[in-house]
């Protein structure tokens, strides 16, 4: 069976494998799990897998909640037994559970509810700096996120990009925070359906260019979905005489000079007193 398992620190796994059963009712699970083998288990009366992934996690029978039925996909060796291309691979319908710890250690202290990566992303943001504030690694970058998510070299700079993903922070070891933050999509569109677009204009960092770029925020599933002018669809013309013209059109109307921040639209509601920036003094120690 799988479960839509979600942990104490708001990690959400969708398809979670319940590997092993044992009598006390205690559930073996693997949050990311490769396709299991499965066969019969020794006592003729049910099945047996074997899984490769992790992490690995106990969990009581008596706290999942029966959510549906869903397809999976199983492995099992062919008539050559374990060799080279030999494995078949093939779906079955399972019983999906849920699960979702009550110690959620991130409660968003904006709406009191629970962060999850089901419907938020997130990362790790480490302040980094020598005893005058400066950037300690000569790069020019004092703020760095986890999985090479984002580095940030001012409090503006970063205090911009929160904004504009509506970013919430949590203290998180010496210089440290965990950010949750909206989830992002981006679209490249021509010219003219960038035009069309009745939205707000902002300015993001795009293949070391800063563009012009819109901003849609939807409340509903936490989203922004961003736009901007790259390369777009003309099939009547020669595919390289098109990348040609729109690269000249792309560097004339939508690039903006180097210097141009960020964000922009995010530091005009600080500068207009709109929004006011997050309290990062506990970072800095």
């Amino acid at each position: 069976d799988m479960i839509q398992y979600t942990n104490e620190y708001g990690e959400y796994f969708e398809k979670a494998h319940i590997d092993e059963i044992y009598e006390d009712g205690e559930l073996y699970i693997c949050e990311r799990p490769y396709v299991p083998f499965v066969g019969v288990n020794e006592n003729n009366n049910g099945i047996s897998c074997s899984t490769s992934g992790g992490a690995w996690e106990y969990l009581s029978k008596e706290k999942l909640t029966y959510v549906g039925k869903s397809k999976k996909r199983f492995c099992v060796w062919g008539n050559c037994g374990a060799c080279a291309d030999g494995a078949v691979e093939f779906e079955a319908e399972v019983n999906v559970w849920s699960y979702t710890s009550s110690e959620n250690k991130f409660i968003s202290k904006i709406s009191g509810r629970p962060y999850t990566t089901k419907e938020f992303d997130r990362m790790i943001i480490h302040y980094y700096t020598d005893k005058y504030g400066h950037s300690k690694d000569g790069s020019g970058y004092i703020y760095f996120g986890s999985l090479n998510k984002g580095a940030w070299k001012s409090d503006k700079e970063l205090q911009a990009w929160l904004r504009t993903f509506r970013a919430e922070v949590f203290e998180w070891g010496k210089n440290g925070m965990f950010v949750w933050y909206w989830k992002n999509k981006e679209y490249h569109v021509s010219p003219t359906e960038f035009e069309n677009l009745k939205l707000p204009e902002d300015t993001i960092l795009k293949n070391a260019r800063i563009l012009r770029c819109k901003r849609k925020y939807d409340e509903d599933t936490h989203t922004v979905h961003t736009y901007y002018v790259w390369y777009w669809d003309e099939p009547d013309k020669d595919f390289y005489k098109a990348t040609e013209e729109q690269n000249k059109i792309r560097e004339k109307f939508y690039t903006l000079d180097w210097h141009t921040p960020k964000n922009q639209f995010a530091l005009k509601e600080f500068e207009l007193g709109k929004v006011q920036p997050i309290n990062l003094d506990f970072i800095k120690g």
